[in-house]
């Protein structure tokens, strides 16, 4: 309401995200009746497949609103809203996942915190970096970056790692800074490339991240 929407598409867009959420967990739970892990690198094909439903149920219910109020070409508008909606939830799934599980794991087990706060400021001075300057092409140095954090804290560093750099590229490559900017005028499809490239983060570091669960589940049990 605030941004001049009708009351209409604005409570269609509530009832949207709820869905979205919905459909998301309800898939969720079926593929992991235990409980979200990453404790196999193929397990984010999973979440993926979740969001990408959650998506579907979101824009099945609002984008024939949007489109209709402000006379969008609704398939074109259905297609961008499903690929933006599962894209964005991809982005922040994992970290609330390994949240949770670094909430339950024992003291022992846990990173400790100035670890993690050393591992996510290295992330944002990272992306801070290749995102605030104009000068050339550089989105290939994050990568090492995120993998860096990833072999210090696992899965919750390929979590963090992806969140931060998408929390620092987005307001930078909003205000005009940094090589996204410099490909696309338009927000839109600015904000389509850095979901695409952080996903792409997501899939390089998910099979390190999932590896490493693994080992330290066998070290562990022995």
């Amino acid at each position: 309401l605030g941004f001049g929407e009708s009351p209409a598409i604005s409570i269609g867009l509530i009832v949207a995200n709820a869905a979205s959420v919905s459909a998301n967990l309800l898939v969720l739970r079926r593929l992991f009746p235990e409980g979200l892990s990453f404790a196999r690198p193929t397990y984010i094909l999973r979440i993926a497949l979740g969001d990408l439903v959650g998506g579907l149920a979101s824009a099945l219910v609002g984008a024939p609103l949007v489109a209709y109020g402000h006379h969008i070409d609704p398939g074109r508008l259905f297609i961008g809203w499903v690929v933006a909606d599962a894209l964005s939830t991809l982005l922040f799934v994992p970290l609330i996942v390994q949240i949770a599980d670094y909430r339950a794991s024992s003291r022992e087990e846990r990173p400790s915190f100035g670890k993690i706060a050393a591992m996510t400021l290295m992330v944002v001075a990272a992306a801070a970096g290749v995102f605030g300057q104009t000068l050339g092409p550089s989105l290939y140095l994050l990568a090492p970056v995120v993998l860096a954090a990833t072999l210090a804290l696992g899965p919750l560093g390929a979590a963090i790692g992806v969140a931060a750099s998408a929390a620092t590229a987005l307001p930078l490559t909003y205000y005009g800074f940094g090589p996204v900017a410099k490909l696309y005028a338009d927000w839109q499809a600015r904000a389509l490339f850095l979901e695409l490239y952080c996903v792409v983060l997501i899939f390089s570091t998910a099979p390190v991240a999932g590896t490493l669960a693994r080992i330290r589940r066998i070290s562990s049990d022995l």
